[in-house]
């Protein structure tokens, strides 16, 4: 009862910072509670690799670095009926952002000397929002173990991401450049419904009743363009817009039982599925 809550500040190296806490406010009928977090980040590093393919040696060397950020907060609300039920509307969000540099150095020496030098600079970044809200519902009987629990959520997510390329020789001669853009553009809606049930008969004996909906509609545009005469034009061999839909309907049911130092389990469940898949950029 009254306030509760702690707040927590984290420092690292390489750099790292973030601070996340968490806090309550109850009464004998109402919860009111949240969490919430922020992060930041960055790193770097380097790679070395050689490989041989019969006479061709390829000296290849590689740079990064990141810089991501991430943040996180919950807010809900639990009301207690009595004693023994509860109903809880809940919230999520969910954010980040990742950047990334890379500078990828490959050298021909399969002559002894260096025969060519090429350079790849790759510039990434990815935005991800999701959304969550829940209203969950609990009783608890008088009877130890009879329970029943449902819960009901939807859930949106983004996850965007976009590369951008510059390809150059640097060696023997330095060349013009040619530039590549990747976009992943990823977006998701869940909705999902559940319900248990148990129902101890005796101190050894249970029953279980149980049921799962779920919904995911998901839309995946993958695209890479190239530069030409100032304009990024698509290349439609490697672009496509993918599209899944998925429905599922689940009921379960079970009953168990142990006698002396023997216990059994007996099950059954029902499940009925559909999924839709489209690819769009072909009309398939």
């Amino acid at each position: 009862l009254g306030f509760n809550g702690n707040v927590n500040l984290n420092l690292g190296l390489p750099e790292s910072t973030g601070t996340n806490g968490s806090f309550n406010l109850r009464n004998n009928k109402i919860n009111f509670f949240s969490t919430t977090s922020v992060r930041h980040r960055t790193g770097n590093g380097y790679s070395y690799t050689n490989t041989r393919y019969s006479n061709l040696l390829i000296d290849e060397k590689t740079d990064w670095k990141s810089d991501d950020y991430n943040f996180f907060t919950n807010l809900g609300v639990e009301y207690y009926v009595d004693d023994k039920t509860s109903i809880i509307l809940s919230g999520v969000i969910k954010s980040g952002v990742d950047e990334s540099f890379s500078k990828n150095i490959v050298k021909d020496i399969s002559s002894g000397n260096i025969r060519s030098v090429n350079d790849r600079l790759r510039d990434e970044r990815e935005d991800e929002v999701s959304n969550e809200y829940a209203l969950d519902f609990f009783k608890d009987f008088n009877k130890k173990g009879h329970t029943l629990s449902a819960r009901v959520s939807i859930e949106t997510n983004t996850d965007d991401g976009v590369e951008d390329i510059e390809d150059f020789s640097s060696f023997p001669y330095i060349s013009t450049s040619s530039y590549e853009k990747v976009t992943n553009l990823d977006k998701q809606n869940r909705f999902l419904a559940q319900l248990d049930y148990v129902y101890p008969v005796d101190e050894n004996t249970q029953f279980e009743f149980g049921y799962r909906g779920r919904n995911v509609d998901r839309e995946t545009d993958y695209d890479v363009s190239y530069l030409i005469n100032n304009r990024y034009n698509s290349d439609p061999g490697l672009s496509n817009i993918f599209t899944y839909k998925e429905f599922i309907n689940a009921f379960y049911s079970q009953f168990g039982k142990k006698v002396d130092n023997l216990s059994y389990l007996f099950g059954i469940r029902f499940e009925d599925s559909k999924q839709e898949i489209n690819q769009r950029t072909t009309n398939q």
